[in-house]
């Protein structure tokens, strides 16, 4: 699914809900229509702010894309259609910090801007008061410390399409990902896929739960069909009356989440542990507040804390379970009550070593043994996220540095111990284009450096069914890893709810296999008798040796020439509810292009080389 869209205050705003539902897509050209008189002109700024240029290291250059690759890519991921109306809104807010004005001066033109926006990519207006009053004062604060370049800020926060890579290190990508069904991968398999000794027969059971997005105001028989991105509420307008169970265009209400509970507790053997990768509280974004987000925070873990009773649960941090979504920075203090509450809950899912206690507190992350010789490793991605717009100001924040060589060091100690990590996180280095290309890239040399040492990557948030390969050199055919992105509990967008099973060898401890789940909410909807299912199993499905990254990489290749297989992995990608049937070939080979990628740079990589 692609994440979210439009910037800085509309951005920000319209920008958040544009992304999660299918939309008339705006003509770059109505950006002049959009912005309101007397804020097109730009002024320069004389201050002592730091330039996102040099924050980001982006070149300002304009990206050489084809006409048809430009289509092909907007239509993919549609927040590049927005990347001229992008531009003009950070010459709007260059000229609102020159002029030193307040933010209440400035709200009224910001909510025209959103009203405008909102009403050019097909919803009503009516949620444009709240989503200027949650997200403007953030977005001003960011930009008061950078001096805002449209092209490069735009570029950077992934509003419009990056610079492509030279064709020759392309091409020499393409070389070996074209049509090779029998492809044999010429080097050894790592060190971790062989066992030592006798193995005991039971395999660990892993069940990893991902983006519940609760909605406790669902109702059943609102407007399923409405105007605003996030539907099925008593307040909005609209047609198609919503089932029981769930819509596509909603979130889940509370008891489809213990339907699949229920269906969990069924499964035997039962979980051996539990990873829970994230986000918790539904999407009415334009609703929230930093009571209202705590609350479901709260709810949610007490809610698998009950009802996995005597289970140890690992989660980690998403980005909708701050205020506003998807902004996180641990130097404030409404971010440090975030890190507070989350000790104070994550402490009653497993045993927490006290040595990890500030960790938490200062910014979300930790590590803990699950069994002698098999260690979790949870870090806050938010550091990551583009749509955190406190991310660009990272340089002058110690917690992002600090994590990072927390993650360096467990993985060093590890090794020495003769321990193997599981890597939990919630938004994967390679969600192009949501990313920055930094925290890929760091994520890639990491992996590539421990590969022996890490047996499991397990992330959330797209709400897809999805992999990445980390590959040290996109233009080499080795893989270091493979990461798994596992589908949403949440309807939202166009998935069934599902989760997951991993299977593990319990003397190395990797992945052997892993059972995917679902719920057909269309199904459940017309019977009035929900039944999760089995959707598939990974070997069986792909055809896979084993689930190494290796085997992995093979499947990605294979797609080119394996239709069957392909139509397979995109019907899986919504946990079978057909959302995204309609895949030409543009859209596959990009589709290809995101498993072959865990950074911006290894997706440009493959993108700049497709014959499109």
């Amino acid at each position: 699914m692609d994440q979210q869209h439009i910037l800085i205050l509309v951005l920000a705003a319209t920008a958040m809900l544009v992304t999660y539902k299918v939309t008339n897509s705006i003509n770059p050209q109505d950006a002049d229509n959009v912005i309101p008189t007397g804020y097109k002109k730009t002024q320069s700024r004389g201050d002592n702010s730091v330039n996102t240029g040099d924050v980001c290291g982006s070149a300002a250059t304009s990206p050489n894309v084809s006409d048809n690759l430009q289509k092909i890519l907007e239509k993919k991921y549609s927040r590049f259609l927005y990347c001229h109306i992008c531009e003009e809104f950070i010459k709007l807010i260059n000229i609102h910090i020159t002029s030193n004005s307040t933010f209440q001066y400035f709200r009224a033109p910001a909510v025209v801007l959103c009203s405008r926006v909102s009403q050019l990519a097909g919803f009503g207006h009516s949620i444009c008061n709240g989503i200027i009053d949650t997200y403007g004062p953030t977005i001003l604060y960011v930009a008061d410390q950078l001096i805002l370049d449209p092209q490069t800020t735009c570029r950077e926060l992934s509003f419009c399409v990056p610079k492509l890579i030279s064709n020759q290190q392309s091409s020499k990508f393409h070389r070996f990902t074209q049509d090779k069904p029998q492809i044999q991968l010429d080097y050894p398999m790592s060190p971790e896929m062989t066992s030592k000794g006798d193995k005991p027969t039971k395999t660990l059971s892993v069940l990893q739960i991902s983006d519940i997005h609760v909605d406790k105001f669902y109702k059943p028989g609102s407007p399923s069909n409405c105007d605003i991105y996030l539907c099925c509420h008593e307040d909005v307008n609209g047609t198609k009356p919503a089932g029981y169970y769930g819509e596509y265009s909603c979130d889940l209400p509370w008891w489809t989440v213990d339907v699949l509970v229920d269906s969990i507790k069924q499964i035997e053997p039962p979980p051996d542990f539990i990873i829970y990768t994230g986000d918790s509280p539904p999407h009415d974004i334009w609703k929230e507040s930093w009571k209202g987000q705590l609350a479901t925070d709260r709810d949610v873990i007490d809610f698998l804390n009950d009802r996995f009773d005597g289970i140890n649960i690992y989660p980690t941090l998403g980005n909708h379970e701050s205020f506003p979504a998807n902004l996180y920075y641990s130097p404030l203090p409404d971010y440090q009550q975030l890190n507070r509450l989350s000790l104070h809950l994550w402490k009653k899912l497993f045993p927490l070593p006290k040595d990890q206690k500030t960790n938490i507190k200062e910014a979300a992350y930790y590590t803990a043994l699950v069994k002698p010789g098999l260690r979790i490793l949870s870090f806050n991605t938010n550091y990551g996220y583009t749509f955190n717009f406190y991310a660009l100001l990272n340089w002058k924040n110690p917690t992002r540095d600090a994590q990072r060589i927390f993650m360096e060091k467990t993985l060093a100690k590890a090794k020495t111990n003769g321990e193997k990590v599981i890597i939990i996180g919630h938004i994967p280095p390679g969600d192009v284009p949501n990313t920055f290309d930094d925290y890929g890239q760091f994520y890639t040399n990491l992996v590539t450096k421990y590969s022996d040492v890490i047996v499991l990557q397990l992330f959330g948030h797209t709400h897809s069914d999805q992999y990445e390969m980390i590959l040290p050199d996109p233009t080499e055919p080795k893989a270091s890893g493979v990461v798994f992105i596992a589908p949403s509990v949440t309807t939202f967008t166009g998935q069934n709810p599902a989760y997951r099973i991993y299977h593990l060898d319990p003397v190395t401890f990797v992945a052997v296999d892993y059972d995917q789940y679902y719920l057909n909410i269309t199904k459940a909807n017309a019977n009035h008798n929900p039944v999760v299912e089995k959707l598939y199993s990974a070997k069986e499905e792909y055809q896979l040796k084993d689930l190494g990254p290796q085997s992995f990489l093979d499947l990605s290749i294979r797609f080119r020439s394996n239709e069957t297989l392909f139509q397979r992995y995109l019907r899986n990608m919504y946990a079978g509810s057909g959302a995204n049937s309609d895949c030409d070939t543009g859209c596959k080979d990009i589709t290809i292009c995101e498993t072959l990628s865990s950074s911006v740079t290894s997706w440009l990589t493959c993108v700049s080389g497709l014959n499109l």
